[in-house]
């Protein structure tokens, strides 16, 4: 008999084994990337989940108090949710019904009432003895939603129910972080009546008194500091209520927090100041405020230059009020780039032209920089300001004729590249190694237009010359090529050479100002080709 028995087990074993295993293969059919889109889908049809609509005096009786629907709602949720006091009186009066029952997004029914606003569920369910520390799944509190709804009365309700006033979120804020946050002076008072923690910080060290500097929240924090708050607290990054306010410009916040001894010499892990925040914002207001209180030793060791951010932020206010403090125009930052450079390369020709004027060196650097992003304006702007045209490959580095022009009429000597010889170097078998040669380069894809046009420009300021073979085949077939063999086979016109000479004399500093030298119209006109 123990026999027989102990084989009619097996053979139930045997059976359900090949049942998983057929449910095994069965599943095994289907992809990981099938599998992870019906999960996607499934989350994708609960957040689209609406809760039903209940009538007024609907307590869903007709579908049983039990009945629960797929996402965790019951008739009391929707009741919450959607306001009907009646409802759910009489639903807490029925037999059977938790009044902490959670959806699957672990919302209780107060949760959903706090959400919604609707104070008088609110209290019909705290009276029924709903938990006020209940979580939902960020592990927000019906306290804490209520400090972003911005009630009150409900923030008070639940105060007198018991709720935790310092239980955090998943990201590590408070109700008083919410509430500061959102400016609301008079909850903050309430929950520090209950003992809120002034300085906690969430999961990045930041405190209720820094989100509040953040926001430029001025009332509320004007009542945490009374309360306590320790302004020079830094957040996990190093970052404090003062360089906050100045990232957001809040200039009413800034003067707030130096009134309450905020310290501007706090830097944060990237070595950023105060004011270093204050210039990267462009508010003046705000820089005049620091000037007075920031080191300016401090300022230079952490390897941030005020003056560079501005520059390179494009604020021109803010450069002159440093500049007229003393910062170098000329000082260049770890990378050796100047206040110009960055201000030309972020394309900011007030600040160029704000640094300019109080004499910062107009060097090449900036000048290269202008001509490889084709800014004709600021090429004009560094060249009557004096910057150096001496070097002939400035020419090998523009894009467009109109800039090559603004270079050959600032100064810019165009005779160099007609000085190749290949006919000499095949006979001395010698060649210049490393160095492109003008006529090299016309032929690429650098060059700012057709070779025929850059060549027909650059005739307008030399005298005789003679083109390489090189240049010859690369204009042809041009419609120039007729009028520039002209100018290099025959002698050039004597006023043509007149013009030339004059400018030479001149000089590149006169040539930078000749529009406002004393010289009639007509020979102005000539001596800027415009004749």
């Amino acid at each position: 008999m123990r026999g027989f028995v102990c084989l009619r087990a097996a053979r139930v074993l045997i059976h359900r084994y090949s049942l998983s295993t057929s449910r095994w293969r069965t599943m095994t059919r289907f992809s990981y990337s099938d599998y992870i889109q019906l999960f996607r889908s499934n989350d994708a049809r609960r957040e689209r989940w609406q809760p039903k609509t209940l009538s007024p005096g609907d307590t869903g009786e007709h579908t049983g108090m039990e009945e629960v629907e797929s996402n965790g709602w019951t008739a009391l949720h929707e009741a919450a949710h959607q306001g009907h006091t009646d409802s759910l009186h009489k639903l807490l009066k029925s037999t059977g019904v938790s009044v902490d029952e959670r959806t699957l997004l672990d919302q209780t029914p107060l949760m959903l009432a706090v959400q919604a606003d609707h104070q008088e569920c609110v209290w019909k369910l705290l009276e029924a003895g709903a938990d006020p520390d209940i979580c939902d799944q960020r592990r927000q509190t019906p306290l804490y939603k209520a400090c972003e709804q911005v009630s009150v009365a409900t923030v008070e309700r639940l105060l007198l129910s018991g709720a935790s006033v310092n239980q955090r979120c998943a990201h590590g804020r408070s109700a008083l972080h919410e509430a500061a946050k959102l400016d609301s002076a008079q909850i903050c008072k309430i929950l520090l009546s209950y003992g809120a923690n002034v300085n906690a910080g969430n999961t990045h060290s930041e405190t209720p008194a820094l989100e509040a500097a953040r926001e430029g929240s001025s009332q509320s924090l004007k009542l945490l500091i009374q309360n306590g708050a320790d302004v020079n607290l830094q957040s996990s990054n190093g970052s404090t209520a003062l360089i906050e306010a100045c990232t957001y410009g809040h200039i009413h916040t800034v003067k707030l927090l130096l009134r309450s001894q905020a310290d501007a010499n706090l830097s944060c892990i990237t070595g950023e100041m105060a004011l270093h925040a204050a210039c990267r914002s462009g508010n003046s207001e705000i820089v005049s405020q620091l000037l007075p209180v920031s080191s300016r030793s401090r300022l230079s060791k952490s390897g941030l230059s005020p003056l560079h951010l501005a520059a390179e932020s494009g604020h021109p206010a803010v450069l002159r009020q440093l500049l007229c403090s003393g910062w170098d125009p000329d000082s260049r930052d770890p990378t050796s780039r100047s206040c110009l450079q960055l201000a030309v390369l972020s394309r900011k020709s007030q600040a160029v032209m704000a640094l300019l004027e109080a004499r910062a060196e107009p060097e090449g650097g900036a000048l290269l920089q202008a001509l490889v992003q084709d800014q004709l304006e600021m090429v004009g702007l560094l060249l009557r300001f004096g910057a150096g045209v001496s070097f002939p490959a400035l020419l090998m580095y523009t894009q467009s004729l109109p800039v090559l022009r603004e270079l050959l009429e600032h100064g810019c000597p165009a005779t160099t590249c007609f000085k190749c010889r290949h006919e000499d170097e095949e006979e001395t078998g010698s060649k210049e190694g490393g160095q492109i040669k003008f006529c090299e380069w016309l032929g690429t894809a650098r060059a700012p237009s057709s070779p025929s046009q850059v060549v027909d420009l650059l005739l307008d300021y030399v005298g005789n010359v003679r083109l390489c073979r090189r240049i010859i085949d690369l204009i042809l077939s041009s419609p120039e090529r007729e009028s520039i063999t002209e100018r290099t086979t025959s002698p050039r016109r004597l006023l043509h050479f007149c013009r030339m000479k004059i400018r030479d004399q001149l000089g590149a500093h006169r040539l930078n100002s000749i529009h406002i030298l004393p010289l009639p119209a007509p020979l102005r006109r000539y001596l800027l080709h415009s004749h």
